[in-house]
């Protein structure tokens, strides 16, 4: 029992407020929640670390990891009794503020990371498969950066796999997105023709979000070019009579007021006039190396009465506005990734111009990688493309747009410090410095873009991004190349061979396996009816070809399609074969053949996410080979026998009562 009323106040009141407020973040980070577990002085601790680790950071992206170190330090808390964990030596060590040894720290980290995974484990977490892996990234944010910023121990977090996470790409591409908006229909007879529409509106509308992006392009331009002629006007004072007059004019104050003003004449003009002598003293002070004598709230108000000093540099400088259209063209034409594009340095071409093409190159940056390893970029990890130096429609191209740029953005080059000169994107901040372009303003500027084209017929309305542009160039390029994989690894700088096939769209792997099926069913008619003499003029194909055929089919496990009667020109082709052994045309057979087709329909997609180079490597080449044998069946005299037990099949599997066969 409570024997004063202090002691009830102090169970009314509630722990001592601990917030921090980071500049330009909207969110407060609020601790106080932990202040009865940790303590007040630990948690002023953590906050005043978490300030230091996150200033500059994004504000949405820091809060979100900021609720999931939260969530972790509460479950800390609330477990730290667990018996063979590390958990007591952790929360003592954040409870006193002491710094427990890294190796320690490691394992308790490593501790969490695994709980994240275990996806039957909801102690931290219950969600999917991609809510924990983004659950896990977090949680390594937030530790690392706090290491660094000596709150806890600096370690390597790790990013803990126990589930296979699908590496298909989610991005549509910009067909997909005008099929969507209702523009385009994929309705085709086959999947060939179906993927013509795919590429043809990929043309289309890719070629439109480019020349939108170029006209805003010029219209910069002409804004530059307009500077130039300002700064070459005969009429305007000198940069010493501006610095004179602007200082003679802030001398006129108080007593002064009404004292002559003619000195200082030179400043007056029209909207024109005042636009350029601004626009000429911008480049004095800030491109020539100029030391203005004049305050600078004397140069402040000369740029105001100009318009404001943003909108003169504009004359002189590429605005980020400029900067945003020349990257995001760059993007369609090389497929970068956004991380990539922005670490272009200044001087991005090699080799020398041969057919009209020039290479560019570019450097990975700090990507994440298997088992949660990471790499920063390096000379050696470099991605290239081949880029045309001229366009036959007469648009700029790729690579004069990119002189056009250095040559842009070569004053400001000049003067920028040298670790911010060597990169391609580079701009003046609002705050007057030179800076590399970031992805969240690169972001934000293309949704100003989309604003701005609302209404365009063609990309208005549409959700574009540099995934989806990057997506597009990949699909565009699969198509071109055949489906050549290896080529598209090497082309679009992917680190393994599995993720040129994550790029591709439904409507893509239907083609590859329609392909497949059609290669297959060819090379099983040459090895089926090798026997008659007119085959190669039955089919309208070359002789030399022919045999091709028939060399692949039996590379491909079709020599079990021969039959064991040798067939000669009189004789009907029968076709009672067997592929290795497995296959015969009874009832068991085709009923086996429509439950593994069945089976594969049911679960291709999945697969596909889930395990890509499988897939590829095993999947469908098997899709076609029943897909080949489904098709034989069609054209022989089994067809009514097959389609029967196909029928029966389906009803059976829309009641629930067919076992198909486990795949994998």
């Amino acid at each position: 029992m409570l024997s004063n009323s202090d002691d009830l106040d102090l169970i009314r009141c509630g722990p001592e407020e601990c917030v921090v407020i980071i500049p330009g973040h909207k969110a407060r980070y609020d601790f106080t929640q932990l202040v009865p577990y940790f303590g007040w002085h630990a948690c002023d601790r953590i906050a005043h670390g978490w300030e230091v680790a996150f200033f500059g950071y994004s504000g949405d992206t820091a809060y979100a990891v900021f609720k999931t170190f939260r969530t972790v330090l509460l479950h800390l808390a609330l477990n730290f009794d667990i018996p063979s964990s590390r958990y007591f030596e952790a929360y003592e060590a954040v409870a006193s503020g002491r710094t427990c040894s890294p190796k320690i720290w490691a394992e308790f980290v490593t501790e969490i990371q695994s709980k994240i995974a275990d996806l039957e484990d909801t102690s931290i977490i219950d969600g999917a498969v991609s809510s924990r892996e983004g659950y896990q990234y977090r949680v390594r944010s937030a530790f690392e950066k706090l290491g660094k910023a000596g709150v806890f121990p600096e370690i390597v977090v790790p990013i803990v796999t126990n589930f296979k996470v699908s590496r298909r790409i989610k991005s549509p591409t910009l067909a997909e997105l005008s099929n969507s908006a209702g523009r385009v229909s994929f309705s085709a007879d086959s999947g060939r023709d179906r993927l013509k529409i795919i590429e043809k509106e990929n043309d289309r509308v890719s070629g439109a979000l480019r020349a939108a992006h170029l006209v805003e392009l010029e219209a910069e331009w002409e804004v530059l070019n307009r500077g130039r002629r300002m700064c070459g006007r005969t009429d305007l004072p000198t940069v010493k009579q501006l610095d004179d007059a602007l200082i003679y004019r802030s001398s006129l104050r108080g007593v002064d007021a009404r004292a002559d003003r003619a000195p200082c004449r030179c400043l007056d003009g029209d909207d024109e006039y005042r636009l350029a002598i601004a626009v000429k003293f911008f480049r004095a002070v800030y491109h020539e190396g100029y030391v203005h004598r004049c305050p600078k709230g004397s140069m402040r108000r000369l740029f105001e009465t100009a318009g404001g000093r943003r909108f003169v540099e504009r004359f002189l400088e590429p605005s980020f506005r400029a900067l945003s259209n020349a990257f995001h063209v760059v993007v369609g034409d090389t497929g970068f990734e956004m991380g990539s594009t922005l670490a272009m340095t200044d001087n991005p071409f090699t080799g020398a111009v041969v057919r009209n093409r020039q290479t560019v190159r570019s450097f990975v940056g700090s990507k994440g990688r298997a088992k949660g390893a990471r790499r920063d970029a390096a000379a050696a990890e470099s991605v290239e493309t081949r880029l045309p130096v001229k366009l036959d429609n007469g648009q700029l191209s790729p690579i004069k747009l990119i002189e056009r740029w250095l040559e842009w953005s070569a004053p400001l080059r000049r003067s920028a410090p040298a670790r911010v000169r060597k990169y391609l994107w580079i701009y003046r901040n609002k705050d007057g410095r030179i800076a590399r372009a970031e992805p969240v303003l690169i972001s934000k500027s293309l949704r100003e873009f989309r604003e701005r084209h609302e209404n365009d017929p063609t990309i208005g309305g549409l959700k574009v991004t540099t995934r989806v542009l990057r997506r597009t160039k990949h699909i565009q390029r699969s198509i071109d190349s055949d489906f050549d994989h290896s080529l598209l690894q090497a082309l679009s700088g992917h680190s393994s061979a599995e993720l040129p096939f994550a790029y591709l769209t439904d409507a893509v792997i239907d083609v590859i396996l329609q392909e497949r099926i059609r290669k297959y069913v060819d090379q099983a008619d040459a090895v089926l009816f090798s026997g008659l003499d007119d085959l190669a003029q039955r089919l309208g194909v070359h002789v030399e070809d022919l045999e091709k055929r028939r060399m692949l089919g039996l590379e491909n496990g079709l020599a079990g399609l021969l039959p064991k009667i040798p067939v000669t020109g009189d004789a009907k082709p029968r076709l009672s074969f067997k592929i290795q052994g497995t296959f015969v045309p009874s009832d068991a057979g085709m009923t086996a053949l429509c439950k593994a087709g069945m089976a594969i329909d049911r679960l291709w997609k999945k697969m596909a996410g889930a395990n890509p180079q499988r897939f590829l490597v095993g999947w469908i080449p098997w899709m076609a080979v029943i897909g080949a044998l489904a098709a034989s069946m069609a054209k022989s005299r089994f067809n009514v026998r097959f389609q029967r037990i196909k029928q029966k099949l389906s009803a059976l599997a829309d009641q629930g009562k067919l076992q198909l066969p486990v795949l994998w």
